[in-house]
């Protein structure tokens, strides 16, 4: 057995991003210590892994979209506290993949310095050779849709795209497709029967939370489905991958401090209508 765990798009020192507790005080602890407290038991959960990927996007980066929404505006707390999130996970080995240029790469890219943090750097893409003679190929980035149709569309197309470049380029083209950047978990599975297995590909949820509290750039660009957690990947040698998303309930972190805190807000912005 092979097993691996992925995470992304923790956007730590974003205000809703993966925070450990050293940034919590009274004004933040309502929704980010029920994450750390998700995350913190799925890593108890599966234990030591053969592998822990970090598919990109660990901090925030300068947030110049939203400012409103930085909790820690300093690149080198945001590296600290990513350090701090990676170590949680026990891993035989680390991979770093490099996140989106708005986040990762607006000074220094952040995801470079953080896999330097652990000896190793961090590369555009991965490709592992799993036990049975699969591949898989971990990127960050993948095409998005807002539409419920499209969600699995975008997936399909990274299969297709695969087996479209083996086909006219000298390249292999891996079974298991892994993506992160939309925040939303989906997958398509596409039958092989040249050689009798399955080609699969899906994007990861994000462990950066929707709410309870959005800056102005995501409120006008909200996703009509957003996930939160992480992934666990088991390979044995004579069966296809499976692939286990862990998703975090909404209702665990929107508790009743905080759904206080929002009909506060509401009241307020009501009268001031008024």
């Amino acid at each position: 057995m092979y097993r691996i765990a992925i995470t992304a798009d923790t956007h730590t020192g974003h205000l809703l991003g993966l925070t450990p507790p050293q940034k919590w005080d009274d004004t933040n602890r309502a929704w980010l210590e029920p994450l750390w407290n998700f995350y913190t038991k799925f890593a108890e959960d599966i234990g030591l892994v053969d592998e822990y990927i970090l598919n990109g996007d660990s901090c925030a980066g300068l947030e110049l979209k939203e400012p409103e929404m930085a909790l820690m505006p300093d690149l080198n707390d945001q590296l600290d506290m990513s350090v701090i999130n990676t170590k949680v996970i026990r891993a035989r080995r680390r991979t770093f993949i490099a996140g989106t240029g708005y986040h990762d790469a607006q000074q220094a890219s952040l995801d470079e310095l953080l896999a330097q943090r652990f000896g190793t750097h961090a590369v555009d893409e991965d490709r592992i050779n799993l036990p049975g003679g699969y591949e898989m190929h971990t990127r960050h980035v993948v095409g998005r849709s807002d539409t419920g149709y499209g969600w699995g569309t975008q997936d399909a197309k990274e299969i297709t795209n695969e087996i479209l470049r083996a086909e006219l380029e000298d390249y292999r083209s891996a079974d298991l497709l892994v993506r992160s950047h939309v925040h939303y978990c989906t997958g398509v599975w596409l039958a092989d029967g040249k050689r009798g297995r399955m080609r699969q590909a899906f994007t990861t949820p994000a462990l950066q939370l929707r709410g309870p509290k959005q800056g102005k750039y995501v409120r006008s660009r909200r996703a009509p489905i957003y996930h939160v957690g992480a992934v666990l990947i088991e390979k044995e040698k004579n069966l296809e991958p499976f692939v286990r998303p862990v998703i975090f309930p909404i209702s665990f972190y929107m508790t009743h401090e905080v759904r206080q805190w929002l009909s506060t807000k509401r009241s307020t912005s009501a009268n001031r209508s008024k």
